[in-house]
């Protein structure tokens, strides 16, 4: 999974929960988790509600990091939860955590947020999508728009959960509205008062506090490019403190893949080994400073590579990452009007004879086929003894988009950063294959044709073809619910050398 917060962007995934999100970001900082809980592999908000309630119990004796824990049936009147919200409030530090538990029952769900100061809240909504594990179609529905469209961290303000009574995320909040929302417990810790002492991206993070970073490229991160094309990378420094920051120093490394386009570097920046440099003076509260230069892909690059652009930092702390894959250049044309005409054709045999009609007369069958897995192989395709990961021996590896294989058994095993296929990534022929267990745990394959962001062709295990994108059901949410298979992964033949 992805190493850095600044990694679940809008670019590149999103967090599958709230515990997530907050465990990276001190992860990050200061390299432990926020709670080590016996028993538990993983932290979540039960884990840190349930602590919380442990620790406070022991009176005296309790954990340094719990500031409160809260029965909400304890505070029957509105007057004695506005003074405990009142008194929390005005206790509120930098880095403290808001976990609660709500929902019809009282253990159902939960939520954790963190404080960063200035009446703010960092949550992330993490993945609302509700998996269908026997049947990932028919949770289509339950894929959201603004999780589709990009990640989820969300800025809230103390009020929405301190003071005013009328929002969802209400620390007292009834259910009278929704029995979903109402909340049961809810805690506050302080993991700082453990006295961490801070990792080196930490020590780096703690020079620029409060600037927001985000990079970005011209072409959609993990999407290809051709030999010859020019890329623009972007890195956008925007100032969400109240204060200046001052010495801001930002380098990036070139891939040896690409050559610099002259003059590109814009705001003085300067190159010396592959490495350009950008020194900042100041940064004022509010500003926006963007960081740009061009780069074009080397002439004698070998289809099939991938160009990484992972080296950013920012006073030495590591920013997100972009990649592109590198593709031969086909006719998309030809790939969609014979993918189109697989609606009126016979039955096939099963999904590659399909893939096999959509390529024809730009990719031969027979290169084609030595690179497709049959569907009793994907299993195969991603998973190694060592745990579940790419299977690079296997054939279909160099047609393997990175980092776009998933589905439940990867995504979900540590509970952290989920990738989101999304339209941008993919171009016309792209394969996604996917397997799930049905209710009688039978193994179920199934391969979908992408043609634009109206158009994915399903041909299932039998070969039956299908246009399975309507007005109704957006390509994005489509993507978006990929997550709920048991494993799915994006094959591009235009990557084959």
């Amino acid at each position: 999974m992805y190493s850095l917060p600044e990694d679940a962007t809008a670019v590149r995934g999103t967090y599958l929960d709230c515990s997530s999100f907050v465990n990276s970001v001190y992860y990050n900082l200061f390299g432990r988790d926020v709670v080590i809980y016996p028993g538990y592999s993983r932290v979540d908000t039960y884990i840190l509600n349930e602590y919380a309630k442990t620790e406070w119990a022991k009176g005296n004796n309790k954990a340094i990091d719990v500031l409160y824990y809260v029965n909400t049936a304890d505070y029957n009147n509105d007057t004695d939860r506005a003074n405990l919200l009142n008194k929390i409030l005005s206790e509120l530090e930098v880095g403290d955590l808001i976990v609660y538990r709500h929902g019809s029952s009282s253990g159902s769900s939960g939520h954790v947020m963190l404080y960063v100061g200035n009446n703010t809240i960092l949550h992330s909504t993490g993945s609302s999508f509700a998996i269908n594990e026997t049947n990932p179609m028919k949770g289509k529905d339950n894929a959201t728009s603004a999780e589709a469209s990009g990640g989820t961290v969300q800025l809230l303000d103390t009020s929405t959960v301190f003071t005013k009574s009328t929002s969802t995320r209400y620390l007292f909040n009834d259910g009278s509205a929704s029995s979903d929302a109402k909340v049961w417990s809810f805690a506050i810790l302080r993991p700082l008062n453990n006295n961490w002492s801070l990792s080196e991206q930490g020590q780096a993070r703690a020079t620029i506090l409060g600037l927001m970073i985000e990079k970005s490229s011209s072409s959609q991160n993990m999407s290809s490019v051709l030999v010859g094309d020019t890329i623009t990378y972007t890195i956008k420094l925007v100032n969400k403190g109240n204060t200046t920051l001052k010495n801001i120093e930002v380098k990036d490394v070139l891939s040896n893949l690409v050559s610099l386009q002259s003059g590109s570097i814009n705001n003085n920046g300067t190159i010396n080994n592959s490495i350009i440099t950008w020194n900042i003076s100041e940064i004022k509260a509010n500003q926006t400073i963007s960081l740009t230069y061009s780069v074009k892909v080397k002439n004698d690059t070998e289809v099939g590579s991938v160009i990484e652009s992972n080296d950013a930092t920012v006073n030495g702390a590591r920013i997100n990452k972009i990649s592109h894959t590198v593709i031969r250049n086909v006719n998309y044309d030809t790939i969609k009007a014979n993918t189109l005409a697989l609606q009126s054709n016979e039955l096939y045999s099963d999904f590659r004879e399909a893939i096999y009609k959509a390529y024809e007369g730009v990719i031969d069958k027979t290169i084609l086929a030595s690179y497709l897995p049959s569907k009793t192989l994907l299993y195969s395709l991603l998973h190694v003894e060592s745990g579940y990961k790419l299977n690079k021996e296997h054939a279909s590896y160099p047609i393997m988009l990175p980092d776009f294989y998933g589905g439940l058994w990867l995504q979900f095993k540590d509970r952290n950063q989920i990738r989101l296929v999304k339209n941008e990534h993919l171009k016309t022929g792209d394969i996604i294959l996917t397997r799930y267990n049905d209710a009688s745990d039978n193994k179920i394959y199934t391969a979908y044709i992408y043609i634009d962001s109206s158009t994915i062709i399903q041909i299932d295990s039998s070969g039956n073809i299908k246009n399975i994108v309507t007005s109704s059901f957006t390509s994005d949410l489509f993507l978006t619910q990929l997550i709920g298979y048991k494993l799915y992964t994006v094959l591009r033949p235009s990557l084959i050398k």
